[in-house]
């Protein structure tokens, strides 16, 4: 599994594209030896380039705490549940000089865990989808692209832009 090793200079894209919505984090981590520069850029889609936010100083510790976020959603497997559904999450991650060859670059439609968790505990999902939520659920599924979507989403909203609507999705490796 690629890891960042040389966490010195470090891109970071992550998104999604649903019917009516879509949006796109991009950043630029700067490392130094006391504090880290970040540049964000928002926008909307899959290779659509947004418009520079900000570019922030941020103590070393933020931007270290990301990178290894990412690097435990690498060192995990992405292992589809097989529920698949219109939104797709997508994450581009690359270190060092631009043009060099990217670490990850996915993206899925498959349903992300938390929201199936949703559906087998509404009470008012019907009891024979629900059953089969759960059973979909047993597999131990782990989405990398929607993982690394919600740690770009947890970051925005650490450099102070807006609140994460998301659940926290643990990457801790199994």
């Amino acid at each position: 599994m690629p890891q960042i090793t040389d966490p010195n200079r470090v891109l970071v894209e992550a998104g999604m594209v649903a019917c009516f919505s879509s949006d796109l984090f991009s950043f630029e981590l700067m490392l130094g030896e006391h504090e880290a520069i970040v540049s964000f850029s928002r926008g909307t889609g899959r290779h659509r380039p947004g418009a520079l936010v900000g570019e922030h100083r941020v103590p070393l510790s933020v931007a270290a705490d990301f990178i290894a976020g990412l690097n435990a959603v690498l060192a995990r497997e992405d292992v589809n549940i097989g529920g698949r559904f219109t939104t797709q999450h997508f994450a581009w991650i690359a270190e060092g000089e631009p043009g060099g060859a990217p670490l990850l670059d996915i993206a899925s439609n498959d349903m992300p865990k938390e929201f199936l968790e949703e559906i087998a505990a509404d009470p008012g999902t019907q009891p024979a989808l629900a059953e089969r939520m759960r059973t979909r659920l047993a597999q131990d599924s782990f989405n990398q692209a929607y993982a690394i979507y919600i740690l770009a989403q947890q970051l925005a909203q650490t450099l102070g832009y807006g609140p994460v609507r998301a659940p926290a999705v643990p990457v801790a490796p199994r």
